[in-house]
């Protein structure tokens, strides 16, 4: 259990998501579409392989961790790489099944784990693509123009069914494709702990790394 938090830790630690999908915003009386919010989730959402450079900061019970975090899916496998100091972490996420290598010091130890609702959640709140989809779907649009739209939401994570996450999602939209997402959120833990994660999401194409071969084996 302590390899499997080693790789939680060096991600920044807990996140989720939650949501479904919305295409109507309030305006007064009357709903009228949110034609952008509905593009949004088309292109999201049928993103079957993409990558993303993920670079901010996470603040916890006042110690802050700057992070910048390359991953991506490909095909059903969701991948993680990051290196902090002297500390390179790998993961892979397949179903509930986590592989992962963490090289300290020039050695590796590879871990292989099933993750509970609450630890895949953790994992996966990290992939701003799942993070948007959701964000977005349930969320109210607070301003948009011809190249970002900001949602506000509050939402409880998933597949944890205790863990609450909102703040705002701004999403940079050429008309086609998406192509960066900034989260500005906090969230609060059943325990009490409060986290702040302002992140900053690049999206990039379909790519395999090298590395993934390895751990899917």
């Amino acid at each position: 259990m302590k390899k499997l938090l080693a790789g939680v830790l060096i991600l920044g630690v807990l996140l989720a998501i939650a949501g479904g999908y919305s295409y109507l915003q309030e305006k007064g009386p009357s709903k009228k579409p949110d034609t952008t919010r509905a593009k949004i989730l088309s292109y999201l959402g049928g993103l079957e392989c993409y990558s993303y450079v993920e670079t901010g900061q996470i603040t916890r019970t006042n110690q802050t961790v700057n992070i910048t975090l390359w991953g991506g899916k490909y095909n059903d496998t969701y991948y993680f790489h990051e290196k902090v100091g002297e500390l390179e972490w790998y993961g892979i996420i397949v179903n509930s099944t986590l592989k992962e290598k963490i090289l300290v010091n020039g050695t590796f130890n590879n871990v292989t784990a099933v993750l509970s609702r609450d630890e895949k959640a953790m994992f996966l709140s990290f992939d701003p693509v799942r993070v948007a989809i959701h964000a977005i779907g349930v969320g109210k649009l607070l301003e948009k123009d011809k190249t970002s739209a900001t949602y506000s939401f509050n939402i409880t994570v998933s597949p944890s069914r205790v863990i609450r996450m909102g703040g705002t999602i701004t999403v940079f939209w050429s008309g086609k494709n998406v192509e960066k997402i900034v989260l500005n959120v906090s969230v609060i833990y059943p325990s009490g702990i409060y986290e702040k994660r302002e992140l900053t999401a690049v999206l990039g194409a379909c790519k395999r790394p090298q590395w993934l071969d390895k751990l899917s084996k």
